[in-house]
């Protein structure tokens, strides 16, 4: 027996490993060591070295994982009509659905429209016209502000421009956003995109708390933070104050659009007390705590899609138990 394999396996040569096999094997080990080794990167930068650890965080922090070939990112639901929409030089790839009052669906950091195919159906089906489509830099999209294979929040916020003025240029009945996404709509809503009804599915709600959990994941630290926060701004001239989601509503001078904020107790990526806080700063809001879901079953499940439905229709909760 060598490596995990049986020697005496019919049509094996005795010692021989399939290359496939192989790899299988070795390749987990090597991801393993390789983020141990980036872990240790950035505790020693922190210590040492935290604007050498700042510029290798900020390219981390940036860079888009590219997209599953779209076999992949298929949720069971096909394309709609193609939309024409474009930020930049760059084409998004973006879709509608049905006819009726316009919903914009949007994904988060790192994904892609089919992640909503649930809710675009079911909206459909209430009589609803379901926009969706690729950030920039993400999916099958052109590159964003930032450049190929990388991005941040204002992609995000341009892509919600540019799809509204493309495809409801009087306003839009309602959002519904995932992660990040709900992080750009939020924003949008501040800053007075005409919508009725907005719900955010495990919203971010600021920065620092999204670069504080992606340092105790990969180990980078307080020092490294505030430097790359510093280097963003001087870079790209983003203050991170303007992406304070809380903040910028409790600023806002107009009244906000009707909300439902849905949570999950075991989301790793945003977990719920920022959903809380910014239910809180939202007047007339609804918040919804699921429980055991995490990050994305949150957005799948059929109780949240039920909800969510009722909600952008103006009906009353089902009144599930999550």
């Amino acid at each position: 027996m060598r490596f995990g394999v049986d020697d005496s396996a019919p049509g094996r040569d005795a010692g021989v490993v399939p290359h496939a096999s192989l790899r299988s094997r070795v390749q987990p080990l090597v991801q393993t060591a390789t983020f141990a080794g980036l872990r240790w990167g950035f505790r020693v930068g922190e210590r040492v070295a935290p604007d050498v650890a700042a510029r290798y965080a900020q390219a981390l922090w940036m860079k888009v994982p590219a997209a599953k070939p779209a076999a992949g990112r298929d949720r069971g639901l096909p394309p709609g009509e193609p939309l024409d929409v474009r930020v930049g030089e760059s084409r998004l790839e973006a879709h509608s659905w049905g006819e009726g009052p316009v919903v914009l669906a949007v994904h988060g950091w790192s994904g892609w429209w089919q992640q909503l195919s649930v809710h675009i159906e079911r909206l459909v089906d209430d009589g609803f016209r379901v926009v969706a489509w690729d950030a920039p830099s993400h999916g099958s999209s052109g590159p964003g502000r930032f450049g190929e294979g990388r991005s941040g929040m204002p992609d995000l916020q341009d892509a919600i421009q540019a799809v509204t003025s493309a495809a409801a240029p009087d306003g839009v009945h309602g959002i519904v956003a995932h992660s990040g996404g709900a992080m750009a709509a939020a924003l949008a809503v501040a800053d007075g995109l005409p919508v009725q009804r907005v719900a955010l599915v495990a919203p971010s709600v600021d920065i620092p708390g999204v670069l504080e959990m992606l340092g105790g994941r990969v180990g980078w630290g307080p020092r490294t933070i505030e430097s790359m926060l510093r280097r963003t701004e001087e870079q790209f001239g983003l203050d991170v104050a303007d992406f304070d989601v809380v903040a910028r509503l409790g600023a806002a001078t107009r009244p906000l659009p009707d909300a439902l904020v849905v949570a999950d107790t075991a989301d790793r990526d945003t977990p719920e007390q920022g959903a809380r806080q910014l239910a809180a700063a939202w007047p007339g809001s609804r918040f919804l705590l699921t429980e055991g879901l995490g990050h994305y079953k949150v957005l799948w499940s059929p109780a949240v899609v039920d909800e969510v439905a009722r909600f952008m229709a103006g009906r009353p909760s089902a009144g599930a138990t999550f």
